[in-house]
């Protein structure tokens, strides 16, 4: 860690942060004091919660063997979709996310000590990135797999991710985690101090961690490294038409541009982009990374101070620092190749698409500092109403730098001069080196978030009914927002090849009341009602409502159930960014089924296209519903619920294979535009670029089941715990319009997303005197491939891990040793040949270090 990051973080009194966890991890059901838990501002065991909560402690984190939280989400059965992960060649970065019952990372609140955490600006929407959070700083994590958004507000839809911070630590402790996969890159260690002190009126507790994970290579990948078997580029993976291919104005034909050198090309292939004639390709997946490298150091402070018997104040901040980079291949874009440039042998003007692999490879690096502090005051009045408010402040403020990009206008001057040579781009003649110096760009991003919030809550007993008191709880909340996302001039002036994006800024201001009933009309039988008005100063006003019961015919069964109303006010970026340009995949089967070709023929291309906010706005809108029973008998104890979301009026932007499906069948939203070649016979051009902007009126729709179980005895040689937590999507249906046709996803993929029907992890733990011995497994279903022609394997990793307490004789030392994913399970890739690598479908869903060894030690003195 560098000096300067040690200073910041001195000065900054750094924040505790964490995140949910996965569920690998064992559900605890009992409490062993009133507390306010996750769902509710009412004090009370989370026994007695009537929503689906698991609870996940720092033992159980431990004994996962998993360093970082991100991670150990991923394996998650409630992450049912898989989420975000570092991802190089991303405008989002290195970061992490979480993705409750596929609804959006966007959909699922996060909170630390029960305030909300704003999200990430890389995103540019409410989306928390886990990567920023300490595990070290971890008490507890629960999870709230219900909607709650008459409790929490907008983002609540999916669930609530609640971390609690170590609040009772004494003593000293010093702790390393190695790890080294079997599969080259990704290699992480980590490290981490904290120091406790508990006094007569209160506690401190303060730590710093690092961590540091290398970035993946795809060329170090068989599924990700190019392939060049061609002879189309539709049958060639990690290959790209610039090279240096060159195509008519009106794109009716296409050739490469000089003799395509073997020793700097991939050779030729015919139909770039599905233009007849061949181009000049080049081999992208050998140079760029498939993960990025993170490093973040974290300092991290928690206290509280009795002032009286019945108040308290408290205090909890952290300093993170991430730095982050990613690696791609030199810059490619289309520039004019006019007929006067002395290089230009063909008579006419041409447009190329070309790789400048003299300008050097792209590398972009993130800088990222972060500040939260929350303080306030909590307690009881004389007459028993109890209070907590708070004032809580975030400062993230980031810096993205890339270097060798290309400026579009310098360029084609360039070109046009006779100065930048197209045919070889490595020539060493000064002039030629003097085109590439002067046409080279390193651009910035500087993003900038600052969000304060201030509230207080009350929560008191009233009157009696046959079941006892109720209880009840209101509250106040005010939060300012200012978000920054500024782009380059360049790209800015849409005069950058290599590279898109643009800016977005805006600010809003919130109000929110919110109160709750409980209403226990019999010991065994009662009714929670809650509500929450929020009004934006920029997308108007919305209120939530929610009521949900509880009943325990015995001591053995609970049932429960819960309706409610959410909204979720549209991002920032959503509202205000300008069109960004990008390159994506796309079989262009409206194309291909003209041609008389199959779907699984069909060839995949880079395909321009321009997405960007939309101002006009408005809330999107939910209903959900949640019904469940849990038993217990002794040490077996079962849950099962069952779910049903629905969010009306959703903020969308169709993936580009959706596009060309509602292209198909006459169904494009307004605003969404394919501008396509002439026609010639029948056939619509090739595509030269899709405006896709974002818009409100998507409808999704999706319901499913959740098991949980759990069983413990005394095996004799040790105590065993056996635990099983299995999510079955029932149904996940997304409409582009009310009116529109329904896609029915459950069990598919869209060449963006996968849709696996079912998840599950198992668990089993030997305890035996100081040692502990624990069997973790995740399955993932198989999903039919976009064009139907196949299917992703179902897929299944085990995870085995070794603790001593007091190792080796040695007091306060904790030794945890074992192999993740022993088997050394690879990802599932589509097996339609076309079609091939997907990151975003491997890198949100599986593992792909290989098999990783780790090795934990911790030790702890001075309680």
């Amino acid at each position: 860690m560098k000096y300067q990051h040690f200073k910041k973080s001195a000065l900054a009194l750094a924040v505790t942060s964490a995140t949910m966890l996965s569920s690998m991890a064992y559900a605890q059901d009992e409490a062993i004091e009133e507390i306010t838990v996750t769902g509710t501002n009412i004090p009370r065991p989370i026994s007695d919660a009537p929503q689906p909560i698991t609870v996940i402690d720092a033992l159980d984190i431990q004994l996962s063997g998993i360093s970082n939280l991100s991670d150990l989400l991923r394996t998650s059965s409630f992450n049912s979709f898989g989420s975000f992960r570092e991802r190089s060649g991303s405008s989002f970065g290195q970061i992490a996310t979480v993705d409750l019952k596929g609804l959006g990372s966007e959909y699922t609140a996060v909170l630390i000590n029960g305030r909300r955490v704003p999200g990430s600006p890389l995103t540019g929407a409410s989306i928390v990135d886990l990567n920023t959070i300490p595990l070290a700083a971890v008490k507890s994590i629960e999870i709230l797999k219900d909607s709650a958004s008459a409790i929490y507000g907008a983002d609540a839809i999916g669930g609530v991710i609640s971390i609690k911070l170590k609040d009772d630590f004494e003593g000293f402790s010093v702790g390393a985690n190695v790890e080294r996969p079997s599969l080259e890159g990704a290699d992480s260690q980590s490290f981490n101090l904290v120091w406790g002190k508990t006094y007569d009126r209160g506690n401190l507790i303060v730590g710093y961690e690092h961590f540091e994970r290398d970035a993946i290579s795809d060329a170090d990948r068989p599924y990700s490294r190019a392939d060049t078997t061609g002879p189309t580029f539709g049958n060639t993976e990690g290959v790209s038409v610039g090279g240096n291919t060159g195509f008519e104005t009106d794109f009716s034909g296409a050739f490469p541009l000089g003799d395509c050198n073997p020793d700097l090309y991939a050779g030729v292939f015919t139909d770039p982009f599905g233009v007849p004639g061949s181009g000049c390709g080049f081999a992208y997946a050998n140079i760029s990374l498939q993960t990025g490298n993170v490093e973040r150091d974290s300092v991290f402070l928690s206290a509280d101070y009795e002032l009286s018997e019945n108040t308290e104040l408290y205090l909890d901040a952290r300093y993170n620092n991430n730095e982050t980079f990613g690696r791609y291949a030199p810059a490619v874009g289309f520039f004019n190749f006019p007929a006067s440039s002395p290089f230009n042998t063909l008579g006419r003007d041409i447009s190329a698409f070309h790789r400048f692999v003299g300008h050097g490879n792209r590398v972009d690096s993130v800088d990222v500092d972060e500040i939260t502090i929350a303080t306030g005051i909590r307690g009881k009045f004389e007459n028993g109403i109890g209070y907590d408010a708070h004032v809580r402040y975030f400062d993230y403020s980031g810096n993205e730098f890339g270097n060798t990009y290309v400026r579009t206008s310098v360029l084609e001057a360039e070109v046009a001069a006779g100065n930048y040579d197209v045919f070889n781009p490595l020539s060493q003649d000064p002039v030629h080196l003097g085109a590439i110096e002067r046409s080279a760009l390193e651009l910035s991003r500087d993003l900038k978030t600052e969000d304060i919030e201030v509230g207080v809550t009350f929560n008191g007993e009233s009157f009696a009914l046959a079941g006892g008191n109720t209880g009840w709880a209101f509250g106040l909340e005010w939060a300012d927002q200012e978000y920054t996302d500024l782009y380059d001039e360049f790209r800015e002036a849409v005069d950058v090849l290599g590279s898109a994006g643009n800016s977005a800024q805006g600010d809003r201001t919130r109000y929110a009341a919110f109160g709750e009933f409980r209403l226990p009309f019999a010991d065994n039988f009662e009714v929670n009602v809650a509500g929450r008005y929020d009004d934006y100063d920029d997308v108007g006003d919305e209120f939530s409502p929610q009521v949900n019961a509880r009943f325990s015919p015995s001591d053995n069964f609970t049932f429960r159930a819960s309706w409610g109303e959410g909204f979720k006010a549209p991002n920032l970026i959503d509202l205000f960014q300008e069109p960004p340009e990008s390159f994506d995949d796309l079989a262009d089967q409206v194309r291909c089924s003209a041609q008389g070709l199959a779907p699984n023929d069909c060839p995949t291309f880079q395909v321009q296209n321009f997405s960007g906010g939309n101002p006009t706005l408005t809330a999107e809108e939910s209903e959900s519903i949640n019904i469940g029973m849990v038993t217990e008998f002794g040490r077996f104890a079962a849950s099962l619920d069952y779910y049903d979301v629905e969010i009306s009026n959703q903020v969308t932007e169709l993936t580009l294979a959706q596009v060309n499906e509602r292209e198909a069948s006459g169904q494009l939203p307004p605003g969404v535009i394919v501008n396509r070649g002439a026609t010639v016979n029948g056939v619509p051009g090739a595509i030269v670029n899709i405006i896709n902007p974002k818009s409100n009126g998507a409808v999704l729709e999706t319901s499913g089941i959740d098991l949980g179980l759990n069983y413990g005895f005394d095996a004799g040689i040790g105590d065993v715990d056996m635990n099983l937590t299995w999510v079955r999507i029932l149904d996940y249906d997304q409409q582009t319009s009310e009116d529109s046709e329904v896609d029915e996803l459950v069990g598919t993929e869209d060449g963006s997303d996968a849709y696996p029907e079912n998840r599950f992890n198992t668990s089993i733990r030997l305890a035996r005197e100081d040692m502990t011995f624990t069997w973790n497994t995740t399955y993932i279903d198989s999903f039919e491939n976009v064009s139907e022609t196949g299917e992703y394997d179902s897929w299944l990793g085990h995870d085995v891990t070794f603790n001593w307490t007091n190792a080796l004789g040695f007091d306060g030392l904790d030794l945890t040793a074992g192999v993740l994913n022993l088997t050394e399970e690879e990802p599932s890739i589509d097996p339609n040949p076309n079609a091939g690598y997907s990151d975003s479908v491997v890198l949100q869903l599986y593992e792909v270090r290989g098999r990783i060894p780790f090795v934990n030690l911790q030790y702890r003195f001075g309680e």
